[in-house]
């Protein structure tokens, strides 16, 4: 269900986790979703709620007097879902289908917290001495606007990256070289008390596999399922799964298989595999996983260990991509766009994007002189890390799908150089506009280079 929350609404759910586990309660209540919304002071529910006195502190001052029969004597490290809570989420979920709205937004959360009978609030309503009657009044009239409203921008962009993330994660699921991990990794799940797949459970799924070539890199380094399942048990609290934002695995575990998606594009593979996967983990530099193998192979050169039998296998897109973060350096600049992929196709110097490009009579020089006449440069040496534009990552993403639709199992320069005049509107389209070509040209190249 959780794929169907945006993710502010996502944000107050482990902000409910939290609030468990500090008030000493080992599942989670509507009580602790509503004091983690009400600490939200710019939504309108949370200004709702102060409005008729009762703050975060008088919420929290309430909950211990309502759940005191729900505290446990040991420290709490993890909680799980009440079924009171399970119904609150159901019934959100029900009302913003009802509205209209493909998620669940952090209003609709507030409007089954404080206008239906589901949650269960009347103690602590009575506890804040609250008029429910008038704050349900209220917040009917609010939800029921929003409804009649057309989604707008960020709030409507928010849900579509959302929504492209998860697809992204199925499509990594589902994947035939991955697939294996995560039916391990689930039967994991199902055995332990958890109810959300985090890192630690996909990273053991991969060590398992004795029979894969990443196994063997791992445990020359040290990193066997035994010693990972070792340091697994020392582990009490789940807390580092959760320093980010939740669609459907523990926050740690999507960004994880986010930057694993991502650096199977970046690598030219149109298939995600374990080794991304393990890249992932160790990009994201968060979550049990990480820490567990940071701690039995902490000198930081276990990416270049696991990097280093791909690169045998990569082909001319790694190449083109780090020609763009080349020239992102010469420019002064820290992030690389559509142009500088283009410009990446040319001093690439082979494959069938470079080629149709010079067929039209581009050069890198004339790449660079336009380049440089939009972005300007930069004397500055930037240190930082290098990033995509969202544009350059739809690139990718796009490439990537061409790349699948054709059944070929790399991203090429051909599979780059149609995913950027699909962009009409990008600056990579705006620099061939200047240069006197167009995207009937190019693509008729294209289409003409892989007939001949």
């Amino acid at each position: 269900m959780f794929q169907k929350f945006t993710e502010k609404a996502i944000t107050a759910v482990k902000d409910s986790q939290i609030s468990a586990i500090e008030l000493g309660h080992n599942k989670i209540y509507p009580e602790h979703l509503l004091w983690a919304l009400s600490k939200k002071t710019n939504e309108l529910g949370a200004k709702i709620l102060k409005m008729n006195h009762a703050s975060s502190d008088n919420i929290k001052e309430a909950i211990l007097e309502v759940l005191k029969d729900k505290e446990v004597s040991k420290p709490v490290t993890s909680v799980l879902f009440s079924n009171r809570i399970r119904r609150v989420f159901q019934k959100a979920y029900e009302i913003a289908s009802e509205n209209g709205n493909g998620f669940v937004k952090t209003e609709h959360l507030f409007y089954v917290l404080l206008c239906t009978d589901i949650s269960g609030l009347d103690k602590l309503f009575n506890q804040l001495y609250l008029d429910s009657v008038k704050v349900r009044e209220i917040m009917k009239k609010i939800v029921e606007k929003k409804s009649k409203q057309k989604d707008k921008h960020p709030e409507n962009t928010e849900t579509k990256e959302t929504d492209d993330k998860y697809n992204h994660i199925l499509s990594i699921v589902k994947d035939e070289e991955s697939a294996s991990v995560f039916s391990r990794a689930v039967a994991k799940l199902t055995t332990s008390e958890y109810e959300i797949l985090g890192t630690e459970q996909i990273m053991l799924s991969i060590l398992e596999d004795e029979n894969c070539g990443l196994a063997d890199t791992l445990k020359q380094s040290g990193i066997t399922s035994d010693s990972f399942n070792e340091k697994l048990k020392q582990i009490t609290s789940r807390l580092d799964e959760y320093e980010d934002k939740q669609i459907i695995f523990t926050p740690n575990a999507l960004t994880a298989l986010i930057n694993a998606s991502d650096t199977a594009r970046e690598l030219g593979s149109t298939s995600v595999k374990p080794e991304h996967i393990v890249l992932g983990i160790l990009k994201s530099k968060k979550g049990i996983a990480y820490k567990i193998l940071n701690e039995l192979y902490p000198n930081h050169r276990l990416m270049e260990k696991i990097l280093k039998p791909l690169e045998k296998q990569m082909n001319e897109t790694p190449v083109i991509l780090r020609f763009a973060n080349q020239e992102a350096r010469r420019l002064g600049r820290h992030t690389v766009g559509t142009e500088l992929i283009l410009l990446g196709i040319m001093l690439q110097g082979s494959g069938v994007g470079y080629t149709v490009l010079k067929d039209l009579g581009i050069t890198v020089q004339d790449l660079r002189t336009v380049t440089e006449q939009i972005l300007g440069t930069n004397e500055e040496y930037i240190d930082k890390d290098i990033t995509y534009t969202p544009r350059a990552k739809s690139v990718l993403e796009i490439a990537w799908k061409l790349a699948k639709k054709e059944m070929k199992v790399k991203i090429y320069s051909e599979h780059l150089l149609e995913a950027i005049v699909s962009l009409p509107d990008s600056l990579a389209m705006k620099v061939l506009t200047g240069l006197g070509t167009d995207e009937l040209e190019i693509k008729q190249g294209i289409r003409n280079k892989i007939k001949s």
